[in-house]
Parts: structure tokens; sequence; C-alpha cells
């Protein structure tokens, strides 16, 4: 026997292929690697300077929120929860405006006030924190499903930095939606969890981020809908290819039946009444003329570029904001195409390529929601004409991106490249997006009177020529009074003689004293909705509403009299605020439970490992 032949025969390949790494070799590259890691979320610092100026930063609904926000908070301190009915900054337009306009961000925001914040900085500062907010649940969601933190923290970042999450707060000032946007992954994450882990906490998250998804801005809930449906059968797909288990895939299915069950109780105290009360709103205006989703579909080539501007949404192709997808976006796309194409041409297979051909579906399936090919799917599909502009469905392109750039990593072997991959992410995704990262202009802090004590007075700059939104007024009105046409104290006699008091004036409760020697008409500046009563000397009556502004007339004896004007709950709204807190009851409890037996495990399992350890010391 040859010696070439005995070294064959003796040397160990298994030995070679299977062996450990070096120890030093790995130490430093997992240390390097860590500290790369520590150093990358210093990136998300350059999302602060705009929102510490201390200023009001311009843009198209910035001073929307920041007057809703403060109207909020005073319904709030009056008394109102939830908040329903709000006055506007001029006297005269009264409209139940949180019983159908997503309050959540309001809510919210009433954390930094209770730690001492003003109106604006409250507002910037959730909105910053949510921000934040959807780059963690992106970076748990992909770090699950690739099993690799670099990959989360990339998705992270290009979700983060993605142009159209910046076209939300920066130039449209769509707030709620930027807000929506950090919920909506936590569905993803929760039933995701949900179905490979089967523990059920994980239903308690999702029934949390469906209601907060909702609640923040109900179109962004119906745009990731479809994903998120075909996504949970897609799990499904993979957890039962192998050995289907009909009573496991009815469980699952009825814990995510309970999981958004529980979401819509959870949120039953906004949409009932936003759902079942349209009726007697003019919400028929809120799809119409400007809103009109037919005027709002994106050219394709503004998808690939277009020039970063602070106007408004055009018909056709001359719009002045961006509808740009990204050019890190655009490149993760591509590369996973190439990927794909080069897996299918070699007919090499990998456990990745199923869940990338998901996931690069729907980033396409956003895509074409944003063209004029989508209008029949469009004009077929009830409830979608609300969602008023086409190009919101971007919001799901930039997220099924994010998760493309986590599912690049698992084509990777060596670490190294992950590193190499991960420092090109954590890079071009903010330096291409920096110059995006302020506002139109920054406008003095008084600028809309949030914080002034003559807000309701309608005099500050930002706050001529504004009305509230007229989707909320009551159907029954025609036309907004003249401005100074509404006294201050938001009551006429038509006696200039006879003589009036206010005892109390808020927002769901007013009451005063009238003196007169004729009789008299009051005329109570109130646009009468359900839910209203009106009661002189602590008689209930029927108010006369017959007039083009559907304000409250009353009708008044000689002599002295009270009158009482109350908004309260009709029985849909009480029965919704309900549902509501039963809800609320049964997540604690749920969650409680659930947490307890987890608790209980992890104690067994630790105390059974110590019990091994002695048994085999012994």
């Amino acid at each position: 026997m040859s010696r070439k032949h005995k070294r064959k025969k003796n040397y160990n390949y298994d030995a070679y292929y299977h062996k450990p790494p070096e120890k030093r070799d790995d130490f430093d590259l997992r240390f390097w690697r860590n500290i790369l890691i520590f150093i990358s979320l210093f990136v998300y610092l350059i999302l602060f300077p705009p929102f510490l100026k201390n200023q009001a930063l311009g843009g198209h609904d910035a001073g929307a929120h920041l007057t809703y926000l403060r109207i909020f908070t005073d319904a709030f301190s009056q008394g109102q929860f939830p908040v329903r009915w709000i006055e506007w900054v001029v006297p005269g337009q009264n409209q139940p405006l949180f019983s159908y306009y997503q309050p959540l961000l309001y809510y919210l925001g009433q954390i930094p006030r209770f730690l001492g914040l003003d109106i604006l900085n409250s507002l910037y500062s959730t909105v910053l924190f949510m921000w934040l907010f959807s780059g963690l649940i992106t970076y748990l969601f992909v770090k699950n499903i690739t099993s690799n933190t670099l990959a989360g923290l990339s998705a992270s970042c290009l979700y983060v930095f993605a142009p159209y999450h910046i076209l939300d707060i920066f130039v449209r000032s769509a707030y709620p939606e930027s807000i929506a946007l950090a919920f909506a992954p936590g569905m993803f994450w929760a039933i995701e969890r949900l179905i490979t882990t089967e523990k059920r906490i994980y239903l308690s998250l999702l029934a949390l981020f469906s209601a907060a998804t909702f609640v923040s801005h109900p179109p962004t809930l119906l745009i990731f809908g479809v994903p998120l449906f075909f996504y949970i059968c897609f799990l499904f797909y993979e957890k039962f290819k192998f050995e289907f288990k009909l009573k496991l895939l009815i469980k699952n299915t009825v814990l995510i039946f309970l999981g958004f069950a529980l979401g819509g109780g959870l949120s039953a105290f906004f949409a009932i009444p936003a759902l079942l009360q349209q009726g007697i709103t003019k919400a028929s205006t809120l799809n119409a003329g400007y809103l009109d989703f037919h005027k709002h579909f994106v050219c394709l080539s503004q998808l690939f570029w277009s020039n970063w501007d602070y106007g408004t949404s055009q018909p056709g192709c001359a719009d002045q904001l961006s509808f740009q997808l990204g050019i890190v976006n655009w490149a993760v796309i591509v590369s996973i195409i190439a990927i794909l194409v080069f897996y299918f041409y070699k007919k090499i297979t990998h456990p990745a390529v199923k869940q990338t051909l998901f996931w690069l579906s729907i980033a396409f399936f956003g895509v074409y929601m944003t063209l004029s090919f989508s209008q029949p799917f469009w004009e077929g599909t009830p409830y979608l004409s609300f969602l008023q502009f086409p190009w919101r469905f971007l919001s799901i392109a930039i997220f099924a991106a994010a998760v493309l750039s986590g599912m690049l990593f698992m084509y990777l072997r060596k670490e190294t490249y992950k590193i190499a991959l991960f420092i090109i992410f954590i890079i071009a995704a903010p330096l291409l997006s920096y110059r995006y990262l302020q506002p139109a202009a920054y406008l003095a802090k008084a600028y809309f009177a949030q914080d002034s004590k003559d807000f309701y007075q309608g005099i500050a700059q930002g706050q001529l020529g504004g009305t509230a939104l007229m989707g909320y007024f009551p159907k029954t009105m025609d036309v907004l009074p003249e401005q100074n046409k509404v006294p201050l104290d938001k009551i006429a006699l038509s006696d200039p003689n006879a003589a009036k008091k206010v005892i109390k004036d808020t927002f769901i409760y007013k009451e005063f004293n009238i003196s007169s020697k004729l009789p008299i008409k009051a005329e109570l500046f109130i646009h009468y909705f359900p839910g209203w009563t009106f009661s002189i000397n602590d008689t209930l009556v029927t108010p006369d509403t017959s007039n083009i502004y559907d304000f409250v007339y009353l009708s008044l004896p000689a002599g002295n009299n009270k009158i009482v004007a109350k908004f309260e709950n009709i029985p849909l709204v009480t029965a919704a605020n309900y549902i509501s807190l039963l809800s609320i009851l049964i997540l604690i409890v749920f969650s409680a439970f659930e947490l307890t037996k987890i608790i209980q495990a992890k104690t067994g399992l630790l105390k059974q490992s110590k019990t091994d350890g002695l048994i085999e010391e012994i």
C-alpha cells in the first residue's frame, strides 16, 4: 500500500468539516460585530434635531394636529372620556370629531402632557417616539423570521428611513398615519410568533397591535389587510407542508380570529360610532372632489425617482411631492430578483426562497395598488375609496422592501459578508434620506397658538381661514356661519334688552341664566346632533333646528330662566364603550394568566436544570 493511500485512509474528513472554529477568531468576530451593532444604533440620532428646535414644523397638516391635540387635551381635562365632541378654534364650529377621526395620537399625547410638556413638544415627542418604535417592531419581526440580528437591524433602518415614512412626517404631517406605520408591523410579528411558538400571549399582542393600528389610522389597517391575510395563509402552509394536522390548524385559526376579535373589542369605542353613524354626518364629502382617489394614482416613473418637494398631490404626473420608493429599497428588490433568477436557473434549493417570493409579491402588490392599472380593484372594493390616495399603498411596499433586505442575509454564508452588507445598509439608507429629514419651514412656536389662552378666538396667524373638517359635521348642517356671526359666549337672544349670564361652558355641558320681561328666543350656537339634550328650568324641551346652520333655538317665557345643554352618549355609543371596557378587562386577565404560565414554566425548567446538575455531580 502506497504512502499516499495510507494518508487518505487515515485522514478524518468528518472531523475537518465539523471542527469548531478557533476560539480567538470567533471571539474577535463576535466582538467587532457587537461593537458595530452598538455604533449603528447612533444613526437614529439624526432623526432628533428637527423635533428639538422648540419650533412648529411646517407641513400640510402641521397646524391641524397641534390644534387637535390642544382641543383634545381641553376636552379630556373637562372630563370627556372617551373624547368625542369638540369646539373649534372659532365659535360656532362644533362637531363629534373624535367619534370619527382617528384619536390614538392624541391619547398618547396626554402622556408627555402629564409629564409637563407643552402641546407642541408633547405632539413632537410622541411622533418621534413612535417613529423609533416602528423600527423596533420591524427589527423584532425580521430578526425572528431570519434568525439574524443584523438582518433585523438592517430592515429596521430601511423602514425608518424610507422616503414615504419621511414624507408622512415632514411633508404631509400625517402623524396619525405615521404612528399606524409603527403598529402595523406588530401585527405581522404577533401572528408569526403566535403560529410558530403557539404561545397564546401573542394573542394579546395581536389584539393590541390591531386595535392600535385601527384607532391610529383606519385606512392603514385596511391597506395591510390583504398582506396580513396572505401572510397567515403562508405561515399555515409552512407549518403543515410536511404533516397536516387539522386540529392544530383549527386551533391556530381560532386563536388568530380571537386576537383580531379582541382587537376589535378594544377599538369598539371608536370603531362602532365611526362605522355605524357615518350616515348622520357629512362623511360622503371625505372621498369626493380633491379627495377622489381617481385623481391620485402615481406615474410609474415617479416610483423610481421624483423630486423631493413640499407641495400637494395632483392628477397625473404633476405632483408637487415625491412618491419615490427609495434607491436602497429598489436596490434590495433588484438584488432579490437576481438571486431568485440565479437559484431557479441553477435549480438550487434554499429554505428562504418561498418566503422571499412571498415578500417580493407583497412589495409588488403595494406598488401595483399605487398605479392606475389597479383602478378596477379600487372601484370594486367597498370602503377602499375612503383611502383617498392610492399612493398610501407605498406603506406596504416600504415594509416589504425592509423585510426583503433582511432576507438577503439568509443567502450569505460567511459572517464577514453579512457584516459588510449590514454596513452598506446602515450607511446608505440614512445617508440617501438625510436631506429629506427637515420640514418645508420652521415656524414660530406660537404660530398656531396651540398653547395660548386666546386659542379659541381664532386670531393667530396660523388659525386664520381654517375651519373644522366638513366631513364630521352633522348631515343636516348646510353651511358654516360667518366667523363674526357667533359671539364668544355662544348664545344670542332675540331681545337685546334681555340679560344673560354664563354659569358653565364646556364642550359638552352649557348652563345659562336668562332674564327678560317678554317671551324671547334664545339661539345656542350648537350644531344639533344625537346625544344633545336641552332643558329650560329643569324641563326637557325639543329644540327648533330648522335653519341652514343646524343651530339650536329655544323659546323662553318671560322672567328668569335656566337653560342647560348637555351632550351624552346615545345607547349605541354607550354599548361601544362597555364593549371596549370589557375587552380591556379580558385582555388584562388573559395576559396575566398567560404570563404566569410562562414564568412558572421557566421557573420549573430552571429548577429541573439545577436538579439534573446536582444528580450528575453525585
